[in-house]
């Protein structure tokens, strides 16, 4: 997730002189604006793939394998990896002590 953000670097420049002149140009590198990357963020969430640690066999060395068949064995640094579907806090999960967030009733504003 590192190069997400820095791949959604720009770089930006001002312009310092008299009358609009160019006489001396200060230039910066910028984080790209919130949305892109929010945008480019959920787009690796809805693209994750579920991973097991499986070993390879005759060796010692371990790898991440989908837990589900999808083809993909190998990965890059952008693609999201997960072990552990995250629990969810809409429906009661008393092993969890989640009591649930379904039919209540708040203050809505």
């Amino acid at each position: 997730m590192t190069q997400l953000a820095t791949t959604s670097m720009t770089t930006q420049c001002k312009c310092h002189g008299v009358s609009g002149s160019c006489s001396m140009k200060t230039c910066w590198k910028a984080l790209g604006d919130v949305h892109s990357v929010g945008e480019r963020i959920y787009q690796n969430y809805e693209l994750a793939v579920e991973v097991r640690s499986r070993r390879v066999p005759d060796s010692k060395q371990r790898r991440l394998l989908p837990a589900r068949h999808t083809g993909r064995t190998n990965f890059s640094d952008d693609d999201l990896l997960f072990y552990t579907q995250s629990p969810d806090y809409c429906y009661p999960e008393p092993l969890l002590g989640s009591l649930g967030t379904a039919n209540r009733y708040g203050n809505v504003s």
